[in-house]
C-alpha cells in the first residue's frame, strides 16, 4: 500500500494503480477503488517530482539521474515529446475557442 512520503519507484506504483483498479472492476469492492485512487495520487505526485528534477525545475534527490543509459535517454526524450504534444494540443484547443468566440459562425476543421 503506498504511503505518502515513502520512497517507492514509479513502476511499482503504476502497477499498484492497475492492480487495484482491476480488482475494483472485477470485484466491485469499494476498498480497491480507494486503494487505486490513493496509489494514483501518489504516482502523480512522485511523477511530478521526478519531472521537476529531470528538467532542473526542482532539486534532484541524491543519486537521481547520476547514471546514464540509453533507456534513460529514451525515457527522457519520450517524456519531452509527450509534454510538448500535450502543450501543443492544449494551445490549439484554446486558440480554436478564442477564434470561435471572436468570429462566431466560422467553423474550422478539427486538428485531431
Amino acid at each position: 500500500m503506498p504511503v505518502k512520503g515513502g520512497t517507492k519507484c514509479l513502476v511499482l506504483n503504476a502497477r499498484l494503480v492497475w492492480t487495484f483498479a482491476s480488482a475494483y472492476r472485477i470485484l466491485k469492492d469499494e476498498k480497491y477503488l480507494k486503494l487505486a485512487k490513493r496509489a494514483y495520487d501518489y504516482f502523480c505526485d512522485e511523477f511530478e517530482n521526478m519531472l521537476g528534477a529531470a528538467f532542473g525545475l526542482a532539486p534532484a534527490r541524491e543519486g537521481l539521474g547520476e547514471t546514464q543509459s540509453d533507456a534513460k535517454d529514451l525515457l527522457r526524450n519520450t517524456i519531452v515529446a509527450t509534454v510538448n504534444k500535450v502543450y501543443l494540443d492544449r494551445f490549439l484547443e484554446e486558440y480554436q475557442r478564442r477564434r470561435e468566440k471572436e468570429h462566431p459562425g466560422t467553423q474550422q476543421k478539427s486538428r485531431k
